[in-house]
């Protein structure tokens, strides 16, 4: 990396994602252009496809969902013709300086793949955009910004892929740069192949991570009608996950991870993270969720394990794992199929920072290596796991401000079998039997137990005797082997109502490994497509204990692209888990809105509050106020000019007294308090600082305590539904009452309460 001009300090901070690339064109304008000279007169081809969903062709009313999650009956590069295809040259502010002729026979369309070869003036830039307008053709004007109805990506690379994902990122890419500021001004030439390289690797780095979050449902898509209104509902998670890029950019440690395993080094540390709907079928939102977190370490010794303790509410004891805890699936050995134990040994550094292990059951050599290191110091990590889809869960029970310290490393891997390694799925101990389907869809009951019973009659229709794919989606994926010369294979998808369409058409081949016989099925690009990351790029199936199983094809070196953490950041963010926050995940859309606390007056020393099973986090609360404002459909939040000036009864008798400039004054009955307000994200906040009491026991205590109050519904003429949360200090310095624990400092009592509020 060109470490010259730094991206995170010049603001290239909002690159989405897209495998992205492009070319030159013959003149950009030294003053609008950000100061680049006229590139070398040369021609690059470039690859090109095209990724949207197939009822953008002929509307604009459409699923984003399928757009980047299972982009079902996608269009691709046969769909357009070279008239729906531009290239422009465009400024820092995003305005096209220069609409770059393209002659039709440098547009080279492979009609077998759906690739475009467009043949370019110039090298690669970043300036530079490679654009498709579904609907006809491209409209473009030197001084106006590009259109808002196009697919594109910037050319950084020799291959383009172009999707709403690329649009996303290049349109962050411009939006992050301040107004006024050129390229030049940034110290950025879009022609300079460091730059661009810099340019590239962000987006690629972005690309995986939104991808990522994508195939885990971390980010939501659906229910969008527009491209416009698509970018503004993701802007603030393109923001999130380009920040962080960035600065793993900035903080690249450039230390291989072969480190970690040097003698007196403590290895690695892993989490995963997930949720569960509650009960097992219904929505996240709406019935609450079971959240399950782990860890483990990876030493010179051994590797070991740990998860959430559910009954200690806290993290379990980190044993080692030996052969009695073996889950992994079965490998294809020389001497067959063999279980195996998924649990790895070290074995050695190598020269290249990699680091050899082999499975403590087959001993299959096994490597690690990391493509990418970063420097976690002063990082927040809430913000840094919220990014990475395995502890986007984790994330949100990291204590607040928790940052890295001094020392702390990340490392995104590039782990695999040291060879190609065939496996069938055996995790649970009894496999993955492969599963016929009926004509109506239905698996039938009974096993197959040979490979030769899998093909059907080459001339059959539907789907009956088609193999039900192991793949956990909203819809079934079949595949129909077909008993012809061709060993064709046909590939169905089947929703949940509705009929089974074929999406696409291969073949399927026999191979002979290590005496065993097995049927390979390599995944077309339309059934990639739709499984994501459900299914590998090649399944097989083969004969184990007299029942045909699935498995699959595990390339060499195969890319996972997790993160594991050094022994300084894995323990640091293993102290700041803090699991109380676990009951902001219990909360769904049908309980949001009921959810409240039971305040008893003789708690605390007479003070009054919440038993702790009638406690919340904070988290629970923003949780209920985001569920029940969807339910209600309110998006009407606090403001200072909605408040300043008013007295306010927000319960009976008791009255607030807003002033001007954040003081104000409470009163009830005789009692008159001062207190503090103010507006924070639509919640007002009300607080009073070091007050003196004395509790029932005759004990003083100076307390210090805050109101959160939220609106979650309003019916316009000043009536406001609300909800709060009340925090004191004394509730984290003795217990409700003899012999009960004292409360998490972020736990206090949700209420409700109804209230007007003359509106100004």
């Amino acid at each position: 990396m060109n470490n010259t001009h730094s991206l995170a300090a010049t603001a290239v901070a909002a690159i989405l994602l897209s495998g992205c690339s492009g070319g030159g064109s013959n003149s950009a304008p030294e003053t609008i252009g950000g100061g680049s000279a006229p590139p070398p007169p040369t021609t690059t081809a470039f690859e090109v496809t095209l990724d949207a969903p197939d009822n953008l062709l002929t509307s604009q009313q459409w699923h984003w969902s399928d757009a980047l999650l299972a982009r079902a009956y996608a269009i691709d590069g046969n769909d357009i013709e070279a008239e729906n295809i531009a290239v422009a040259v465009v400024d820092s502010a995003g305005n096209v300086v220069e609409v770059v002729d393209i002659p039709s026979e440098s547009l080279v369309r492979d009609d077998a793949t759906g690739t475009w070869t467009v043949e370019i003036p110039g090298d690669p830039r970043f300036d530079c955009v490679v654009l498709f307008d579904l609907d006809g053709v491209p409209t473009l004007t030197v001084g106006q910004p590009l259109p808002d109805d196009a697919i594109y990506a910037p050319t950084t690379a020799v291959s383009i892929n172009a999707d709403i994902a690329s649009t996303a990122a290049y349109q962050q890419f411009l939006e992050s740069i301040e107004e006024g500021l050129s390229f030049a001004d940034l110290g950025l030439d879009p022609t300079n192949a460091a730059d661009v390289e810099q340019v590239e690797a962000l987006v690629n780095e972005v690309q995986q991570q939104f991808t990522n979050l994508l195939s885990d449902n971390g980010i939501n898509l659906s229910g969008y009608s527009s491209v416009a209104e698509l970018m503004v509902a993701i802007d603030g998670v393109v923001d999130e996950v380009v920040e962080q890029a960035v600065a793993d950019m900035d903080g690249s440690a450039e230390i291989s991870i072969g480190a970690e395993f040097a003698d007196g080094q403590n290895g690695l540390v892993y989490f995963d993270s997930y949720l569960e709907a509650l009960p097992a079928a219904g929505d996240l939102d709406e019935v609450g969720s079971a959240p399950t977190f782990d860890y483990g370490t990876l030493t010179r010794t051994a590797e070991s394990f740990a998860e959430y303790d559910y009954q200690q509410d806290q993290w379990g004891e980190l044993a080692e794992l030996t052969s009695a805890d073996a889950e992994g699936p079965l490998l294809l050995t020389d001497s067959g199929w063999q279980r195996s134990a998924d649990i790895f040994q070290f074995s050695a550094v190598n020269d290249d920072g990699s680091v050899n292990f082999k499975d403590l059951l087959t001993e299959t050599p096994y490597v690690i290596r990391s493509d990418f290191s970063v420097n976690l110091a002063g990082r927040d990590m809430a913000d840094f796991l919220a990014t990475r889809p395995s502890t986007q869960t984790l994330a949100s029970i990291i204590e607040d401000n928790a940052s890295f310290g001094d020392g702390a490393l990340a490392y995104r891997l590039n782990d695999g079998y040291s060879s190609d390694t065939y496996l069938l799925y055996f995790d649970d101990g009894s496999g993955e039997a492969v599963q016929r389907v009926d004509a109506s869809g239905d698996p039938e009951a009974q096993s197959v137990a040979t490979l030769a019973s899998l093909p059907v009659a080459a001339d059959s229709d539907g789907i009956a005797g088609a193999l039900l794919l192991p793949a956990e989606l909203d819809y079934d994926l079949l595949v129909k082997l077909l008993d012809d010369d061709g060993l064709t294979a046909q590939w169905y998808k089947l929703p949940q109502q509705g009929e089974a369409t074929m999406v696409a058409a291969g073949s399927y081949a026999e191979v002979t490994v290590a005496e065993q016989t097995l049927w390979s099925l390599t995944l077309p690009a339309a059934l990639a497509d739709l499984a994501g990351a459900a299914l590998p790029a090649t399944l097989i199936v083969a004969v184990y204990d007299d029942v045909v199983h699935w498995g699959e094809l595990s390339p060499a070196g195969m890319n996972d692209r997790s993160w594991v953490y050094n022994a300084s950041a894995g323990d640091a963010l293993i102290n700041a888990a803090n699991f109380v926050y676990n009951d902001q995940f219990a909360i769904g859309i049908d309980n949001a809105c009921q959810i409240e606390g039971n305040y008893e007056d003789e708690a605390y020393d007479g003070l009054g509050g919440p038993r702790p099973e009638d406690a919340h986090s904070f988290r629970a609360f923003q949780r209920v106020v985001t569920l029940c404002q969807s339910k209600s459909g309110s998006d009407l939040k606090f403001t200072t000019e909605l408040v300043s000036g008013q007295t306010i009864e927000l319960f009976d008798g008791e009255a607030y007294t807003f002033n001007a400039g954040g003081s104000g004054t409470f009163v009830d009955g005789d009692e008159n308090v001062p207190f503090n307000w103010q507006v924070d994200d639509g919640m007002l906040v009300v607080s009073v600082t070091d007050i003196a009491v004395t509790g029932t026991s005759g004990t003083e205590y100076t307390i210090s305590d805050s109101e959160h109050f939220a609106v979650v519904a309003s019916d316009g003429q000043g009536g406001f539904d609300l909800r709060g949360f009340y925090r004191m200090s004394v509730f984290s310095e003795i217990g409700a009452y003899e012999g009960i624990l004292p409360l998490d400092p972020s736990q206090g009592e949700i209420f409700q309460l109804q209230v007007t509020i003359p509106l100004p």
